[in-house]
C-alpha cells in the first residue's frame, strides 16, 4: 500500500470512530518548528517533529492549525499576534514549539533562527518570551496547553559573552521552571528544569515521537497522556531524559480528541468492528491499532488487536537488537582494519628504518675503506719520501766525502816540501857517523764525521728535543710534526735564530741548524712582576710588610680587619689572614684572570685583558698555562 493511500485510510478511520463524539467544542493550535539557524548549527529533527504534529492536529478535527517552520524574530512575533486572535473564542488552544530555548536571569526564552545572541542583553530584542506565548492563550475557555520540545543542548549558552550589568544576571542550561498564572493552563518541558533533552538519532526527537503515540488518543485524560509520555521518554533514554508537566487542572476529564460516543453493540455491529479491524489491519500501524482499541476495547477483535501490537513490539525489539548487532559488528571490523592498518604502518616503519639501517651501515663501511685507502695512500708518499730523503741524504754525503777528498788531494799538492836534516858528510861537514836525514810526512786529514741518518718519528722527535734545550719547546716529545703546539715553537726558532724560512716538512738541515746553537734561542718574557734569574722568570721579592701589585710595585699590605669575639667564640679560634702575595709561577693556581702575568718552567707571559690562562691544558708552551680568548 502506498504511503498516501495509507494516510487516506487513516482519515477515514479517524473520522468515522470520531463522527459519534461531540463536535460542538471549537479546538486551535499554532505549531512552530525552528531547525535552520543561521548562528548556530543546525537541528536536524524540529522542522519534522513540527510537521508530524501539525499533521495529527489537522487529523484529529482541530479547527484551526497554522504552522510555521525556520521562523525569524519578526515572523515568530506575528504568528504568536496571529494565534491570539484565532484562541480568542476557542475551547482549547495548544502550542507546540521545537526549537532553541534558553533561560536567562530566570526568564525563559525561545530562540528564532535568525538570532545572534552575542550577549545576553541580546536576548530581549532577539528572542520571544515563554511568557508572551503563555498570555495568547489566555482567552481559551476550558484548556490551554503549551508544549515545547526546547530543551536541547544550547550553542548560544557557550558562545554567548555575558555582559553581567547585575550580581544576579545568569544565562543557564536548558530552560527553567515555570508556574502558570491562570487556571486550566499546562506547560510540558521536553526535559526537567535546568536539564538538557535529547535532538534523536531517527526522524522525531524522543519527546515528540512519545507525544505522536499518546497525546492523540481519544477520550484520554490530558494528564494520563502526559504521563505514558513521560514514561517512554525515561524508557527510550535510558532514564537520562523525564519530561516535566507544569500547570493543574480539575478533576473533569479533559482530552485533546474527543472520545467516541459509545453505543449499545449490536450482533450487527460485529460486521462493522470486523470491518473497522480489517481496514487497520490494512495500516498496520501502531497508532491505528490503538484508535481501534479506544473504540472496541473488549472483544474478539479488540484482543487480536493487542496481539497485532505486541507482536509490532516484538519486531520493534528485534529490529533494534539487530541494528545494534549489525552495529557491532561494524565497530568490530572497523577496529580489526584499525589494527590492521596500525600493525601494517608499523611494520612499514620498521622496514625504513632497517633499510636506512643498512644504508648507513654501506655508507660507514664505503667511509672507512676510502680511509683506509687514503691512509695506505699517505703511508706510500711518506715511505716514498723518506725514501727519497734518505736517498737525497745519502747523496749528499756522498758529494761531501768527495769534496773532502778532493780539498785533501789538492793540500797535498801545495804544501812546500819538508825540511829534512843533511848528513853532514855529504856537504863536507863533520858529521856523526850513523845519523841520516829523515823527512817528516804531511798529516793526513782526519775523515768527516757521518752524518746522523734520520727520518720519519724519529727525525721529528730528535728535532723536538733540540727545540726543548733551546727554550722553544715545552710539550711532549711525540712524532706529531703538524699540531699548533710544534708549529709555533718551530716558528719561534725561526724567527730567533734569524732564518730565512720555516721547514714545511721535518728534515736535517733544520735539525743540524738547532744542534748548531749551543746556547739558549728563544728568550724568556718576564713580566713586570718577575725577574729572570738563572735562565728562569722567578716572582719579584718585597720587603717585609709589602706586597707587590699588578705594576711590579712593592706596596703596603693591607691587613684584614679581625672577626668579633662572638664570631671567634661560634667558629672556634681563628686569626685573619694577611693577604697573600701574588705569584706568578704558582702551580696550585689553575686559572689566572686578564691582566696578570702567569709563569711556568719555560717562562713568563702576561694574559691579554679579556681572556685568561689556563694550567694544565696543551699548548701553553710551558710558560704558566695555555691562553684562552672568547
Amino acid at each position: 500500500m502506498s504511503r498516501a493511500a495509507g494516510t487516506a485510510l487513516l482519515w477515514g478511520l479517524l473520522l468515522l470512530l470520531s463522527a459519534v463524539a461531540a463536535r460542538a467544542d471549537k479546538r486551535v493550535a499554532l505549531v512552530i518548528g525552528n531547525s535552520a539557524y543561521q548562528h548556530a548549527p543546525a537541528l536536524a529533527n524540529p522542522a519534522r517533529d513540527a510537521k508530524a504534529m501539525a499533521a495529527m492536529f489537522q487529523m484529529v478535527g482541530f479547527d484551526v492549525v497554522s504552522a510555521q517552520y525556520d521562523v525569524g524574530d519578526l515572523q515568530f512575533k506575528r504568528a504568536v499576534r496571529q494565534f491570539e486572535d484565532a484562541a480568542a473564542d476557542s475551547d482549547i488552544a495548544v502550542v507546540y514549539f521545537a526549537g532553541h530555548g534558553i533561560e536567562i536571569r530566570g526568564m525563559n526564552y525561545l530562540i528564532p533562527v535568525d538570532a545572534t545572541l552575542a550577549s545576553d542583553r541580546d536576548s530581549e530584542d532577539e528572542a520571544i518570551t515563554l511568557e508572551r506565548v503563555i498570555d495568547s492563550l489566555d482567552a481559551a475557555k476550558q484548556l490551554r496547553v503549551v508544549i515545547l520540545d526546547a530543551c536541547r543542548d544550547n550553542p548560544f549558552v557557550q558562545k554567548m559573552a555575558r555582559q553581567r550589568t547585575t550580581a544576579t544576571r545568569d544565562v543557564a542550561r536548558g530552560l527553567g521552571a515555570v508556574e502558570p498564572g491562570s487556571i486550566n493552563t499546562l506547560i510540558a518541558f521536553a526535559a526537567k528544569a535546568g536539564s538538557a533533552a535529547d535532538d534523536g538519532r531517527g526522524d522525531h526527537s524522543p519527546f515528540t515521537a512519545a507525544l505522536l503515540n499518546n497525546l492523540f488518543v481519544p477520550g484520554l485524560d490530558i494528564r494520563l497522556a502526559f504521563g505514558r509520555v513521560r514514561d517512554e521518554v525515561v524508557k527510550n533514554t535510558d532514564n537520562r531524559q523525564e519530561p516535566f508537566v507544569y500547570g493543574s487542572l480539575g478533576g473533569a476529564n479533559i482530552a485533546l480528541v474527543p472520545a467516541p460516543e459509545q453505543r449499545p453493540q449490536a450482533a450487527t455491529d460485529l460486521e462493522g468492528e470486523k470491518s473497522d479491524y480489517s481496514r487497520v489491519e490494512k495500516l498496520g500501524t501502531r497508532r491505528a491499532w490503538k484508535i481501534f482499541l479506544a473504540q472496541y476495547p473488549t472483544g474478539f477483535y479488540a484482543d487480536l488487536a493487542r496481539e497485532n501490537l505486541a507482536a509490532l513490539d516484538r519486531a520493534d525489539r528485534a529490529r533494534v537488537e539487530q541494528e545494534q548487532r549489525a552495529q557491532a559488528e561494524k565497530d568490530r571490523l572497523a577496529k580489526e582494519q584499525a589494527e590492521k592498518d596500525r600493525l601494517a604502518k608499523e611494520q612499514a616503519e620498521r622496514d625504513r628504518l632497517a633499510q636506512e639501517r643498512v644504508a648507513k651501515e654501506q655508507a660507514e663501511r664505503d667511509r672507512l675503506a676510502a680511509a683506509q685507502a687514503e691512509r695506505d695512500r699517505l703511508a706510500q708518499e711518506r715511505l716514498a719520501k723518506e725514501q727519497a730523503e734518505r736517498d737525497r741524504l745519502a747523496a749528499a754525503q756522498a758529494e761531501r766525502d768527495r769534496l773532502a777528498q778532493q780539498q785533501a788531494a789538492a793540500a797535498d799538492k801545495t804544501s812546500p816540501p819538508a825540511q829534512g836534516k843533511v848528513n853532514p858528510a855529504a856537504n863536507g861537514d863533520n858529521a856523526s857517523p850513523g845519523k841520516i836525514a829523515t823527512l817528516t810526512s804531511p798529516a793526513e786529514p782526519s775523515p768527516p764525521k757521518p752524518a746522523d741518518v734520520l727520518s720519519g718519528g724519529a727525525l721529528i722527535e730528535a728535532i723536538k728535543k733540540e727545540l726543548e734545550r733551546v727554550g722553544c719547546y715545552s710539550g711532549r716529545i711525540d712524532d706529531n710534526w703538524t699540531s699548533a703546539e710544534t708549529k709555533s715553537s718551530v716558528r719561534k726558532f725561526v724567527k730567533y735564530a734569524n732564518l730565512s724560512a720555516a721547514p714545511g716538512d721535518p728534515d736535517i738541515d733544520f735539525l743540524n741548524a738547532i744542534r748548531g746553537k749551543s746556547t739558549r734561542v728563544c728568550p724568556l718574557q718576564c713580566n713586570v712582576r718577575e725577574v729572570e734569574q738563572n735562565g728562569r722568570c722567578v716572582a719579584k721579592s718585597c720587603p717585609s710588610g709589602t706586597t707587590i701589585d699588578d705594576e711590579g710595585s712593592c706596596i703596603k699590605r693591607q691587613k684584614t680587619p679581625a672577626a668579633s669575639s662572638d664570631k671567634q667564640r661560634s667558629t672556634g679560634e681563628k686569626k685573619s689572614a694577611a693577604t697573600v702575595p701574588y705569584d706568578p709561577g704558582d702551580r696550585n693556581r689553575r686559572i689566572t684572570a686578564g691582566g696578570l702575568t702567569t709563569c711556568g718552567p719555560n717562562g713568563c707571559e702576561k694574559v691579554p685583558i679579556g681572556c685568561h690562562a689556563v694550567r694544565g691544558m696543551h699548548g701553553g708552551y710551558g710558560l704558566g698555562g695555555k691562553i684562552i680568548c672568547p
